[in-house]
């Protein structure tokens, strides 16, 4: 590993299908800090993973709008669709389907 021009070592991973760069001013300061970010990033994996659709958004709802029948309404909507379905495996054509179908009806 070179220092590039600027004087910084750089350093790049891929995790899920994202590529990652790390910089620092020794080469041991990026190995420790790719080392943090790939622990940051299984944690959060981790326990993203458990939540669901459904857990999320009653969370969600509860802090937010407790009393907003409105709100809720909508709530029970995207639930009642993707509720079973973890946030983690939420993309924007899951979204869009689920909106095409939404306006069908």
């Amino acid at each position: 590993m070179k220092p590039g021009k600027d004087g910084y070592y750089r350093s790049s991973f891929r995790w899920d299908g994202k590529t990652y760069t790390v910089a620092g001013k020794t080469e041991a300061e990026v190995y420790r800090k790719i080392g943090k970010k790939k622990a940051d990033l299984e944690s959060g994996k981790r326990s993203q993973r458990r939540v669901t659709v459904r857990d999320y958004a009653k969370q969600w709802l509860a802090t937010y709008h407790p009393d907003n029948v409105w709100y809720g309404n909508a709530v029970k909507h995207i639930v009642d669709d993707l509720g079973r379905k973890y946030m983690t495996d939420i993309t924007e054509a899951t979204l869009q389907t689920f909106l095409n179908k939404k306006a069908e009806t």
